[in-house]
């Protein structure tokens, strides 16, 4: 019984670290919103600010009810 304690123990943070490297990659080939915002995103890292904005409302349009695409643009 103790065995699987300890399991849990080492597994729980092990599948937290996975979804935290994998969420983003999954979200982006899941959602076409998620491909504009993330682009929109690296698109302003990269000092080109109207691509980002136009990224940006492109995610708007798909999902108008997100309030992070708002703040980012």
């Amino acid at each position: 019984m103790w065995e699987y304690l300890v399991y849990s123990y080492i597994l729980i943070p092990v599948f937290a670290l996975f979804y935290l490297i994998l969420r983003r990659p999954f979200l982006i080939l899941v959602s076409k919103y998620y491909k504009h915002y993330y682009k929109a995103l690296s698109l302003y890292d990269c000092k080109l600010i109207y691509d980002a904005i136009e990224e940006m409302e492109k995610a708007i349009e798909i999902n108008s009810k997100d309030w992070k695409a708002y703040s980012s643009l």
